[in-house]
């Protein structure tokens, strides 16, 4: 495969769509830096994301592939090949994600032993001391904690509460942002890492379950998630 005219070919494709780099790439879920790869005959598009592409550009794979449009006498042959490059991508696609859910799997093992252990050493297991302790540990109405520090005129500990739910918003959007870079689902995937931390943090005692601190670090990830969105659109203009 020729990897220069194969970008070329792309390039020339997708500007007669009017689409940009970042259109393009987040249309098929990969970053403008490996557009401008492709286009440039650095690299090729990993095989899961040729069906995509392909569809994006109103190509056939194997058109993708010879990096031209192929004429009408091959037809036959070109509908074999796609049948063929549509099957490995299936089984590359089956097989990445049987590895994540291996992986996922083993993780979870991992926490539960940690988890199982830790409450069978401190607490002797899940007695009634626990669960009291756990239940006396809510905080669901919204502010009633920032509320009561800035009444008691507790201004130190108020401060610390932002700085350090702001520190892990920072981590949690930088997480987000680098595996997970042209996801639209941004504020859901936000929300769901804050609420696993609150109750991580929870169930282990290290703190209660305050709905304050998910609705700080919400707010700060999607200000630096949206900081992060417009330098990308300038760079790409």
């Amino acid at each position: 495969m020729d990897a220069e005219k194969i970008g070329k070919f792309i390039c020339k494709l997708r500007t007669d769509k009017n689409l940009t780099q970042s259109q393009l790439a987040e249309r098929i879920q990969v970053t403008n830096k490996a557009i401008s790869r492709w286009e440039r005959g650095v690299g090729f598009p990993d095989i899961s994301l040729l069906e995509p592409l392909s569809n994006e550009l109103d190509i056939s794979i194997l058109e993708l592939l010879k990096g031209e449009y192929l004429n009408k006498c091959v037809q036959a042959e070109k509908d074999d090949i796609n049948i063929l490059l549509e099957t490995l991508i299936k089984i590359n696609k089956d097989s990445k994600n049987r590895k994540s859910m291996t992986l996922f799997i083993l993780f979870f093992i991992f926490l539960l032993i940690i988890f199982i252990f830790y409450f069978s050493t401190r607490f002797g297991g899940f007695n009634n001391i626990y669960i009291e302790q756990l239940f006396n540990h809510i905080s669901l109405i919204p502010f009633s904690n920032v509320y009561a520090l800035i009444c008691n005129k507790n201004v130190i500990t108020f401060v610390n509460n932002i700085i350090i739910n702001s520190l892990l918003a920072f981590v949690i959007s930088f997480y987000i942002i680098y595996f997970k870079k042209n996801n639209n689902k941004f504020m859901t995937i936000l929300l769901i890492l804050n609420l696993l931390l609150e109750l991580f943090k929870w169930l282990m005692t290290i703190g209660i379950f305050d709905i304050d601190d998910i609705i700080i670090r919400c707010i700060v990830g999607l200000i630096v998630i949206s900081v992060y969105k417009k330098k990308k659109e300038v760079k790409i203009q």
